[in-house]
């Protein structure tokens, strides 16, 4: 009598761990984009230092006068730029 060989079960366990495995996670995911939108604290830092500098940079209110940015906030964004183009 011919005998057919099949393949062994999976466990539970085998199979959630196969399901976690591939599995995207969307809070990382989402963390990920946020993140994506700032810069690295380092390079914020030297922004933030050149705008220091600038003659058109209101120290009290930490405000660009050229674009009436708010310059601690938009010194972050890895998308904006300086309209003087110091950055």
């Amino acid at each position: 009598m011919p005998t057919s060989k099949t393949p062994p079960e999976s466990s539970p366990q085998e199979e959630m761990s196969e399901k976690d495995s591939s599995a995207v996670d969307p809070l990382n995911t989402i963390n990920k984009k946020i993140l994506s939108v700032f810069l690295k604290a380092i390079d914020s830092a030297k922004r933030i230092e050149i705008c220091q500098e600038c003659d058109k940079y209101l120290k009290l209110a930490k405000i660009c006068s050229e674009c009436n940015c708010f310059m601690p906030m938009k010194t972050r964004l890895r998308k904006t730029k300086c309209p003087l183009e110091k950055w």
